[in-house]
């Protein structure tokens, strides 16, 4: 035998059914406004529907954003907003997105789905950026006579003194070249290849640990290094962290030491004990993201065609390897900052800025960088002193 479910009854069932003799209305207008309610104040409380409900700000020029890409799996390119394309309610539903691929510049158009922001083009002051650099011949000129004659030749074979004894004439033409690459935002691919060879350390000379790697990169394109380095350090150190001591002009490892050690002796000074942790970084210079360098890069306020010519800095070089008179075949570099290069320590310095542990509210935590080695410091309290900071 078949049950079929009850039906509610037919009709329409106002408010005045409330006061109506048949208790059957007036209980089917109560169950009425009781599923009315649910559905329309309980059942939308139990999930938020942010994304029908959730304004986002409209992507402006200038903003970096991730483009998704199936056929890069997780590759996906980094790019710049070009321009944002808006519809009729104002919103922007599409936009152009300028991304280098292969070491040219290349413009999509992506629906914004299909686009994760990642930094804002507000979120760096207009004050702090710095967008293109001119270099003046005479800066050149005081670069090419100040290098040391006994630098080792990268793979152009173009030795230092050379470039020193012919400073005075060739200096002017070196000075357009270098506008010019920095105004195009590429860097020539003969200035992206570098020599690596092998020097022994200490130990037995079969094992392969036990050599250190120095890399020979064109002196001509270090030169330029050295000028495009002093026009953005003093634009980049105001920005670097207090505790970070490595590679810039008056702090040193020295001045390092000097610090925790002050540290330490207040710390037991005051009666408390301290916990340093000394960390290393291996093979730090080589393991650096390239996406996210020029993230960073960003927000310390490089823009425009700087940018655009930091990402083609980066990317596609090669490195050979001599080692006895021998020289193997080109292998592709794909990720770290150039060993042996002038802006690669600078470089370093920007991507290591945010590693700092933030501090507490009483500072209890200190880390202070220098390169590839790291010390953090925790001032241990004793217990009765803790309650009484809480």
């Amino acid at each position: 035998m078949k049950i079929k479910p009850l039906s509610p009854p037919p009709g329409i069932f106002v408010h005045q059914d409330l006061y109506s003799r048949r208790r059957w209305r007036r209980a089917q207008y109560l169950a009425d406004q009781f599923w009315i309610r649910w559905k329309n104040e309980y059942l939308q409380s139990l999930q938020s529907r942010s994304k029908w409900n959730k304004r986002h700000p409209n992507l402006e020029v200038g903003d970096i954003v991730l483009m998704k890409d199936d056929t890069l799996w997780n590759l996906w390119p980094m790019g710049r907003i070009t321009k944002a394309i808006k519809s009729e309610d104002g919103k922007v539903r599409k936009a152009e997105v300028m991304v280098y691929r292969h070491g040219e510049k290349k413009t999509y158009t992506r629906p914004i789905g299909e686009l994760i922001l990642l930094l804002n083009n507000t979120q760096v002051s207009s004050e702090c950026t710095i967008s293109s650099i001119t270099l003046t011949p005479e800066e050149v000129y005081h670069v090419l006579a100040a290098p040391d004659e006994n630098k080792a030749t990268g793979p152009d074979k173009i030795p230092a003194k050379l470039l020193k004894n012919c400073a005075s004439s060739i200096y002017l033409s070196l000075c357009d070249l270098f506008n010019k690459s920095l105004s195009m935002g590429k860097l020539p691919n003969e200035w992206k290849l570098s020599n690596i060879v092998p020097i022994p350390k200490k130990g037995p000379a079969e094992e392969v640990s036990n050599y250190r790697p120095i890399s020979l990169l064109s002196l001509v394109s270090k030169v330029f290094e050295h000028c495009v380095c002093n026009q953005l350090v003093s634009h980049i150190s105001t920005q670097l962290h207090r505790l970070q001591f490595g590679f810039l002009r008056g702090k040193s490892t020295t001045s390092q030491l000097l610090h925790i050690l002050q540290d330490i002796h207040q710390a037991l000074e005051s009666g408390n004990q301290v916990d340093a942790v000394y960390l290393d970084f291996a093979k730090a210079f080589d393991k650096v993201s390239h996406k996210l360098l020029l993230t960073k890069l960003h927000k310390f306020g490089i823009r425009g065609d700087l940018l655009s010519w930091f990402e083609n800095y980066l990317s596609g070089r090669y490195q050979i390897v001599t080692v006895l008179g021998e020289t193997s075949g080109t292998l592709p570099v794909l990720s770290g900052v150039p060993r042996g290069s002038i802006l690669g320590s600078l470089l370093f310095l920007v991507y290591v800025n945010d590693f700092h542990i933030p501090y507490l509210a009483n500072q209890l935590w200190q880390c202070l960088l220098m390169i590839q080695s790291t010390t953090v410091l925790q001032e241990i309290y004793p217990t009765a002193k803790v309650y009484r900071m809480i």
